[in-house]
């Protein structure tokens, strides 16, 4: 009852509760609708963001034909950028796929995922998503932001001083238009559905950011969004 009052109210009081059974903190996560109206402005700023994703048919065809129905369950925050960057486009997916559910919940009370599942660094970080299959199994996680822009970010990026770091990886989310999340997050669903659950991809270090955005379609394909 403590936990259903904390995502109700989110008060501050609810600190220090932590749900560790999956189910019930799915049950307690809110769709994307209901959570970002509980973000202010920054959820104006989310709702803008959401509106702008286009997803590619060849993506949406080849996910629904996975079989089995799944659900990704984010822990995420407001004030979390990589969370802003990369919310609106998990939306967009599990809105295109009649087998694929998106929840939400913060890290108050996903605190429990977000410390099992962490960054290369040792880090428990937003946004972590984690893949539920029908049975309530964990099946798959993500965490934080697309595996070659960390492994710059820990890597060639720590050159730069923090704020011209953050402004490479904003511009660098802006130009990606969802291509490494979304490959990342298919890669993630299809080894779940063919039984051999991974999280993100091998970390390996790396001097610049990946290049960004979709492949250049071929002449006779509008796939690229």
């Amino acid at each position: 009852m403590a936990l259903a009052l904390c995502t109700v109210l989110g008060v501050s009081a609810c600190d220090g509760l932590v749900e560790t059974d999956t189910e019930v903190l799915w049950s307690l996560a809110l769709p994307w609708g209901e959570a970002v109206a509980r973000y202010g402005e920054s959820g104006e700023e989310w709702a803008a963001a959401r509106a702008e994703v286009v997803l590619p048919d060849a993506l949406v065809g080849e996910l629904e034909s996975l079989p089995g129905r799944w659900r990704m369950l984010v822990v995420s925050e407001a004030w979390c950028a990589d969370s802003r960057e990369a919310l609106p486009w998990l939306d967009g997916l599990a809105s295109a796929l009649p087998n694929l559910e998106l929840r939400i919940v913060d890290s108050r009370v996903g605190r429990h995922l977000k410390e099992r599942y962490r960054t290369p660094d040792d880090r428990g970080a937003t946004p972590t998503l984690v893949v539920l299959a029908e049975d309530g199994s964990e099946v798959g996680c993500w965490v934080e932001r697309p595996a070659g822009v960390q492994a710059w970010w820990l890597g060639g990026g720590r050159e730069l001083d923090r704020s011209e770091r953050l402004a490479a990886k904003a511009e660098w989310w802006k130009r990606d238009r969802g291509y490494h999340l979304l490959d990342e997050i298919a890669g993630i669903l299809q080894a779940a559905a063919a039984g051999t659950p991974i999280c993100a991809p091998p970390y390996e270090a790396r001097e610049a950011l990946p290049e960004p955005g979709w492949p250049l379609p071929s002449s006779d394909s509008g796939d690229a969004p």
